[in-house]
């Protein structure tokens, strides 16, 4: 599997994830990990500041919006990039 640069948040204000999860890094910090609905490629967010359980809709770091879309679910395209990435977070872990 290759990398692809993202669009940029004035490139994609907000995103339809499937498959998702939510992932702790070491007790301090929230990702989105799932997979993009416009063409079910692998994602990983930056850093979840705000989330709205009843609109399943939150707000990350970089100001992108992700929407999670139906129920939490495995990506093998956002595992790979997570654990692409995730090499320098000692105790990541999954929480759905």
């Amino acid at each position: 599997m290759s990398f692809r640069t993202m669009g940029s948040v004035e490139e994609q204000p907000s995103v339809d994830l499937m498959f998702w999860r939510f992932f702790e890094v070491d007790g301090d910090t929230c990702h989105f990990v799932g997979a993009d609905s416009s063409g079910f490629a692998g994602r990983v967010s930056s850093v979840v500041v705000e989330f709205d359980l009843l609109t399943m809709r939150g707000v990350t770091q970089s100001g992108q919006v992700y929407e999670l879309q139906s129920n939490p679910g495995d990506s093998e395209q956002a595992d790979y990039v997570w654990d692409s990435g995730a090499q320098d977070m000692e105790s990541a872990r999954s929480r759905t």
